[in-house]
């Protein structure tokens, strides 16, 4: 489980942080959660459903057929599709909520006290790839939201059901049953009005 630290010029002015170099942090993940800006590239490229966290929907990909192994992701840590989906390639950083703002954070096991690439220049900024990372997060921290909306509009017309996913296997092996797993449901989308 990665330990999250958030960035300070106080605490890590001269601290380095180690790039994310593949992607081994994700091999055990079975769905990764997705953004609705992205749905054009995953949709060739990967099973889409979404999951239940409290009263709400998640989009996301299927990445495993249960256990611990993501299928997208090989021994060396290579992604093995084409879109590696959003909320991974901002690794080894994030953001995270302290008291209602959004904070940038970095994964403890990527700060480096000289080895990498430094978090701050000589004027106290971030440098130009954390930069770039932070601003990457703020656009997926915004489109998060238009995803979130979209799917709370989804559940409000009842469209979204239980997925009964069933994977057959050989023919001496059952099926792999995956629980916990909902899509949308083409009946009830044909039944709302245009409007």
């Amino acid at each position: 489980m990665p330990t999250w630290k958030a960035i300070s010029k106080s605490e890590h002015a001269r601290k380095h942080f180690i790039a994310r170099q593949v992607y081994s942090f994700a091999a055990k993940q079975q769905v990764v959660p997705i953004l609705l800006a992205e749905l054009s590239k995953l949709i060739p490229l990967y099973a889409l459903g979404f999951i239940q966290q409290q009263e709400a929907y998640m989009p996301v990909v299927l990445t495993g057929l249960g256990g611990e192994q993501n299928l997208f992701v090989n021994a060396d840590g290579k992604w093995l599709g084409t879109y590696v989906p959003a909320v991974l390639r901002g690794y080894p950083f994030a953001l995270a909520d302290n008291q209602g703002e959004k904070v940038l954070c970095i994964e403890e096991d990527h700060l480096s006290d000289s080895g990498g690439q430094p978090l701050f220049d000589s004027e106290g900024n971030l440098t130009k790839p954390v930069q770039d990372t932070l601003n990457f997060l703020n656009e997926c921290e915004k489109n998060r939201k238009v995803t979130e909306a979209a799917c709370r509009s989804l559940q409000a017309f009842g469209v979204i059901e239980t997925w009964d996913l069933q994977v057959k296997q050989s023919e001496d092996q059952d099926p792999v049953k995956i629980d916990g797993l909902y899509r949308i449901s083409e009946e009830a989308l044909n039944s709302l009005d245009a409007e």
